[in-house]
């Protein structure tokens, strides 16, 4: 993105390949985690048609991958919060694996997301309100890497290997 940056040219693309290629892989994580194979089928298919949807939009107007892409940010993003709150619910019954990951995920997803739709009218905003939106992203990137941080200590810091 840097390499973009320093050429003048827009970095938005990568941005949007970056929300596509997260989702398949949280996509992948998630429904790896699950027994259920009809949540499987929910979160394969999800991807999918998301893929799909983009592809199409991409098809008719590829414009749109060089701004900041409202239907792949909403699509990718609410599709990963579907697939975490779903292995939140399968954890009710079972082992906790990867909840605070989870929880560190859904909380970031949920307000960056916000952040990201503002995108195109970011132009529009004064300089200090764009400061703020970014240094709170920013801020959410520490709390969710500080939720990585922990699920890591709980799941395999000090325990012994058999």
């Amino acid at each position: 993105m840097e390499v973009f940056y320093l050429l003048h040219k827009s970095n938005l693309f990568l941005m949007n390949m970056y929300f596509i290629g997260q989702m398949m892989m949280l996509g992948l994580f998630y429904g790896s985690l699950t027994n259920s194979r009809s949540q499987k089928t929910i979160i394969y298919t999800t991807m999918a048609l998301n893929a799909v949807a983009i592809g199409v939009q991409s098809w008719l107007d590829y414009e749109q991958f060089f701004k900041y892409n409202l239907l792949v940010i909403v699509l990718t993003n609410l599709s990963v919060i579907v697939f975490a709150v779903l292995h939140l619910y399968n954890m009710l019954t079972s082992e906790k694996k990867y909840y605070y990951f989870t929880i560190g995920l859904i909380l970031y997803l949920l307000a960056s997301t916000l952040i990201f739709i503002v995108g195109n009218i970011n132009i529009k905003l004064n300089n200090n309100v764009k400061f703020i939106l970014w240094s709170f992203n920013s801020f959410l990137v520490i709390v969710y890497y500080l939720f990585i941080l922990y699920d890591w200590k709980v799941s395999f810091l000090g325990k012994k290997k058999r």
